[in-house]
């Protein structure tokens, strides 16, 4: 039995310090890949509630504040919401990404979550999911969202339509306001700390000619 323990000592000995040391080199060696060039200009403006539903998508209770982050406070805080946030905004960033081998994209994924915590604020990353997320229907953007299902700017719609929009980020299919009104409901009075049936006054258009078809 005992000519096992020396053994089996050292092979997990290996092991933990695989698994301390792999998340940092991977780090290290990707970490160019989220370069400072990729700071983009300040985001384009958009209404506070906008900014506080999307941080709610992410499982926020409030709009957080990024703390920089390294490896390690990131693996073992992975679920807390400021890295759902900065990691939303890495996935839709045009950093390089490494697609050939699950291993490299997600350590391109880490180390461009880790990067955005220590160059932007969590307001920036907010407006950039919002400037950049897809709408469904062909759309990019809240501003464009905004336009299409009610015909009107950010700024002039109410916070019960905002979350209508915002839930499109969830799933622009099977949420659409006009095709899915029930689920959208459901998904935006979520954001909103309401109950799902809860009424939304909504002022959204009427959808155009097939677009229902493809959203079922």
């Amino acid at each position: 039995m005992r000519r096992w323990l020396r053994p089996a000592a050292g092979a997990l000995g290996v092991v933990l310090a695989a698994a301390l040391l792999t998340p940092l080199v991977l780090y290290l060696r990707f970490v160019p890949d989220a370069a400072e060039s990729a700071i983009p200009a300040e985001p384009t403006a958009f209404p506070v509630a906008a900014l506080d539903l999307a941080a709610r998508l992410s499982g926020c209770e409030a709009r957080p504040r990024f703390e920089a982050r390294n490896v390690y406070t990131l693996w073992f805080h992975i679920s807390e919401c400021e890295v759902n946030v900065a990691s939303v905004a890495s996935k839709q960033l045009s950093l390089p990404t490494h697609r050939r081998g699950h291993l490299r994209w997600a350590a391109t994924q880490i180390s461009g979550t880790i990067w955005l915590t220590r160059h932007w604020t969590a307001d920036q990353a907010l407006a950039t999911t919002l400037s950049i997320g897809y709408f469904g229907r062909g759309m990019t953007g809240l501003s464009a969202a905004a336009g299409t299902y009610f015909g009107l700017p950010p700024e002039n719609l109410a916070r019960e339509e905002l979350a209508q929009l915002v839930a499109l980020l969830r799933s622009s299919s099977s949420l659409d306001p006009c095709c899915q009104p029930d689920r959208n409901r459901e998904q935006a009075n979520r954001l909103l700390g309401g109950r799902p049936a809860q009424r939304i006054e909504s002022r959204t258009l009427p959808a155009p000619a097939g677009a229902c078809a493809r959203s079922q």
